[in-house]
């Protein structure tokens, strides 16, 4: 484990973090999926991603069944009112890029 590490702090943080970006997002495509195309397991979707994504099989077989899973009549009135606030997001994104810096020694 400590060569592991080691060899992350061997890694300029210009490539680190949006690699650690690049991961996140890609870890959660199945969630996205479902979200965009307004799907009715999206809660359940989004709960077995998290530990699904470290396994190709359980991944790949989320987004089967985000692609062809069954969507809903229109969106929920408890979401379409609500408006993304992109200041929270994107404080939110930089805070998770910090922690995992800070995780791996970066920063």
């Amino acid at each position: 484990m400590d060569a592991l590490l080691n060899g992350f702090r061997d890694i300029p943080p210009e490539f680190l973090i949006p690699f650690i970006v690049f991961v996140v997002v890609l870890w959660f495509v199945p969630t996205l999926i479902a979200v965009f195309r307004n799907r009715a397991n999206l809660g359940k979707i989004a709960a077995v991603n998290v530990p699904a994504g470290m396994s190709f099989v359980a991944w790949g077989a989320l987004i089967v069944w985000a692609i062809s899973g069954k969507g809903t009549e229109a969106m929920p009135a408890s979401i379409a009112g609500m408006k993304l606030n992109w200041g929270w997001a994107i404080a939110g994104i930089i805070l998770l890029i910090v922690l995992v810096s800070l995780a791996l020694g970066v920063l």
